[in-house]
């Protein structure tokens, strides 16, 4: 059908339309069949970690990792119940991954195909700016994971989504989080109240 044929036709299966289809990058096309089966994206690797796309199957790991108080103290918790979780973060993926493209993923440890932790770009009401959010489970941390991971994460909303500028928010307590921003170049941009709590908000501006 031509375009004028088929103004007025909804097309509600339909994940993408093209144009000119034999200037699309492979690497692009690949990513549009995975979208179109449930296949969660690769974003980005490093040398130790692989970050994707979160699955419900994460669930029990992700449970593990926010059992831990001095996760929770930091962060914000998980639904106490795993039914409304998973609901949630199927939700998530449904919307979120598919319509923006972008969100917080899954950490993988390379060696184990452990899940370590969540990473990655969101959108906070009231601000203009994307937020960059990280955590890592406690056993994992020390290592140098965090950075590893975000560093990766900067990389990819540079290159891939052209984003220069990003924030993020931190409670200054949280001294091993200030110092990760701090050592990434993140510069102290003033304080902000978060679900009640006091934050230090770091801004990173990339030349472009």
């Amino acid at each position: 059908l031509s375009s004028e044929n088929n103004r007025s036709l909804s097309f509600p299966g339909i994940l993408y339309r093209l144009e000119d289809i034999e200037f699309i990058p492979y690497s692009r096309i690949e990513r549009m069949w995975q979208r179109f089966n449930n296949i969660p994206w690769i974003i980005t690797e490093t040398e130790r970690l692989m970050i994707r796309e979160q699955t419900v199957s994460d669930i029990e790991a992700l449970y593990g990792i926010y059992s831990d108080k001095e996760i929770t103290k930091y962060t914000e918790d998980l639904y106490e119940d795993p039914d409304r979780e998973r609901e949630y973060l199927q939700n998530y993926i449904d919307n979120q991954y598919r319509f923006y493209e972008y969100g917080i993923w899954a950490v993988i440890l390379k060696d184990t195909n452990e899940l370590i932790g969540r990473a990655g770009i969101s959108i906070r009401e009231g601000y203009d700016i994307p937020e960059v959010g990280y955590v890592i489970g406690k056993r994992f941390q020390g290592r140098g994971y965090a950075k590893e991971a975000v560093n990766a994460i900067i990389g990819y909303a540079e290159e891939e989504l052209g984003l220069y500028e990003l924030i993020a928010f931190t409670k200054e307590k949280n001294a091993p989080s200030v110092r990760l921003l701090k050592s990434m170049g993140f510069v102290k941009r003033g304080k902000v109240v978060i679900n009640g709590g006091a934050h230090a908000m770091y801004l990173l501006t990339k030349q472009q």
